[in-house]
């Protein structure tokens, strides 16, 4: 089975997940992903200008799916991300919204099952700083999943699509630490370590439940 992750660094979070995923199951993965540029029809901001080059790749990746044909597409997506030349996060969030849903349609209309991730949450501290001061390093869950997340809400309008949300793997109970387990859960204060991605792999397979096949 071919398995896609598609999206910026937030989904790029989940590669060394998806290769324990694939090495324990024989799934093919293949991941394209773009720093700050999540899968697009309409230019991102990026530091104030438009990030005409995200456009292109996005649409350069949907076709290659679709010669592709993948059983499954994974999407990712910082919900932090705004459109370009729009007035307000809250009319960014809603036109996100209306074209990540056109996104799953295509993606869907190549065969493929399509399940987008939940983001991770946004730390309000450097966690690396904070666990060399040796203070006490937790954030409150509902501080760190705030947020409007198109991504999430396309799905949902959808029907059709996974909700994969690893949250409960990132936070215990209301509260996120920096470490899990003794093992560093963060890099910097949104993305996640290597090494604690890959234990997830677990939950994650359970999230994403069977690939369907594609006869």
């Amino acid at each position: 089975p071919v398995v896609v992750l598609v999206g910026d660094s937030h989904a790029a979070n989940w590669i060394p997940a998806f290769e324990v995923l694939g090495r324990q199951n024989h799934w093919r993965v293949i991941s394209y992903t773009k720093s700050g540029c999540s899968l697009t029809l309409q230019d991102i901001t990026i530091r104030g200008k438009p990030y005409s080059e995200c456009t292109q790749w996005s649409r350069a990746v949907l076709d290659e799916i679709s010669e592709l044909q993948p059983h499954m597409v994974v999407l990712g997506r910082s919900r932090g991300a705004r459109l370009y030349a729009v007035e307000s996060r809250k009319a960014s969030d809603v036109q996100a919204t209306d074209m990540l849903m056109k996104i799953i349609r295509e993606l869907r209309e190549t065969g493929a099952q399509v399940a987008v991730i939940r983001d991770t949450p946004r730390m309000p501290f450097d966690p690396l700083l904070c666990f060399e001061d040796g203070d006490k390093c937790m954030a409150d869950r509902d501080t760190v999943m705030a947020g409007e997340d198109p991504l999430i809400t396309a799905a949902v309008i959808d029907g059709q699509t996974r909700v994969v949300d690893m949250t409960d793997g990132l936070c215990i109970g209301a509260s996120c630490p920096v470490i899990i387990g003794d093992v560093l859960v963060w890099r910097d204060w949104h993305h996640l370590t290597a090494s604690y991605a890959k234990t997830l792999a677990p939950m994650l397979a359970g999230l994403l439940g069977d690939i369907p096949d594609r006869n």
